[in-house]
């Protein structure tokens, strides 16, 4: 798809988007400055959870993502979740879920046992099977959810 200057009119005047794209690199330096070393942690943070709520994958109130969404969720999108939310565990934890090819799915009925044997270390096999407990009992109350705008 290509863009001609007849079809973008920001091309033909680039002003008000050059104002708007330096008040946004104004902003972005503020808030990196206030977060710290955490900036990037913390942007991934909020930019995940806005689009999980936007996309309706999140319910209202929480950031605990719906079961019929994490349901829907390949590997990497599980591990990707799980890291955001258990920043304390090593990579291989995330690891061995990836080399035993766990989706969402799969990942809802597994036990703190089948995560042992495949070679996880206790302390995360057992914060991920509490998580499934947690969303297995979230999954069983009436629930709302944010609209996608």
């Amino acid at each position: 798809h290509t863009v001609s200057l007849h079809s973008e009119p920001s091309l033909l005047h680039p002003e008000p988007l050059l104002r708007r794209l330096e008040h946004r690199r104004h902003n972005y330096y503020n808030i990196r400055d206030s977060f710290g070393s955490n900036f990037i942690h913390a942007i991934t943070l909020v930019s995940r959870n806005i689009f999980l709520a936007r996309s309706g994958t999140m319910s209202s109130g929480t950031l605990t993502p719906s079961i019929p969404s994490i349901r829907g969720w390949d590997t990497e999108q599980l591990i990707q979740h799980l890291q955001a939310k258990f920043t304390k565990f090593s990579h291989s934890a995330f690891n061995i879920l990836r080399e035993q090819q766990i989706n969402g799915s799969e990942f809802l009925v597994l036990t703190k046992e089948d995560m042992v044997v495949d070679g996880m270390k206790h302390g995360p096999a057992i914060a991920f099977s509490e998580y499934i407990k947690e969303l297995q009992a979230e999954g069983k109350r009436p629930r709302k959810f944010l609209s996608a705008e």
